[in-house]
């Protein structure tokens, strides 16, 4: 999504779509990962409650990362990104994991 003309796009709620068609936009993180616990896993939460929960870590390429995030807040009307930010890149987690549940 950083490379197209943002005219092309339209938010239908959380969701962006491809403007007129009413299809989800799909974007394509270009980067360097850093971390994997898809299969196995790994810590979520904070140093004082931390939990198991499987993630990726992704050390984006910051060009791209720059101007997707900027579409974003175009199409979404933010000014401010949160998220799961470390050394290892932005990371994607599934849900927590509930003691005696498979994942």
């Amino acid at each position: 999504m950083s490379r197209i003309h943002p005219g092309k796009l339209a938010v239908d709620g959380r969701r962006v779509k491809i403007a007129g068609s009413g299809e989800n936009a799909v974007g394509i993180m270009l980067g360097l990962v850093t971390e994997c616990f898809l299969v196995s896993e790994g810590t979520g939460g904070s140093a004082l409650s931390p939990y198991p929960v499987h993630k990726i870590s992704i050390a984006p390429f910051a060009q791209e990362m720059r101007r997707e995030t900027s579409l974003w807040g175009q199409l979404l009307g933010f000014q401010v990104i949160s998220g799961t930010v470390s050394g290892h890149g932005m990371t994607f987690s599934t849900r927590k994991k509930i003691p005696g549940s498979q994942c």
